[in-house]
């Protein structure tokens, strides 16, 4: 898999002189790597440490909160549809940040705007990705 999209990411950069979707699709397909690299982010953890800290922030959790869990507490002590909702939302709201507002550059204001949001928008999350993945903090 991991070669695939190292070859599908060459020949969209290769082709996009060559025709308008093949330009789309490579200006997109850094952004639609995102969701590549948080699928492949078990495997390069374990690729540096071979024994995830999940029993330690779990046991951890236990200590703190012993039997009381906020997650499932909390929902049901404020069990209301519309307070869901808005929290569902706000839940989907990073979908909307990561691709809307590139969108609206791309169709709206410029290309260079595009660009130059994309990049930082990359760099940001693929540092805090990798620093979280290699320094497990």
């Amino acid at each position: 898999m991991n070669m695939f999209v190292i070859l599908l990411t060459a020949s969209l950069f290769y082709l996009k002189s060559k025709n308008i979707i093949f330009k789309i699709l490579a200006d997109w397909f850094p952004l639609f790597l995102i969701f590549f690299f948080y699928a492949n982010a078990g495997l390069l953890s374990r690729a540096f440490y071979m024994n995830p800290l999940d029993d330690h922030i779990i046991s951890f959790e236990k200590k703190l909160f012993s039997s009381y869990y906020p997650c499932i507490n909390l929902s049901e002590t404020f069990n209301s549809y519309w307070l869901s909702e808005i929290l569902h939302l706000c839940y989907f709201s990073h979908i909307l940040l990561l691709y809307g507002i590139p969108f609206y550059f791309y169709c709206n204001v410029s290309h260079l705007a595009f660009y130059q949001f994309e990049f930082a928008e990359l760099f940001v999350l693929l540092s805090a990705f990798s620093r979280m993945r290699l320094f497990q903090c």
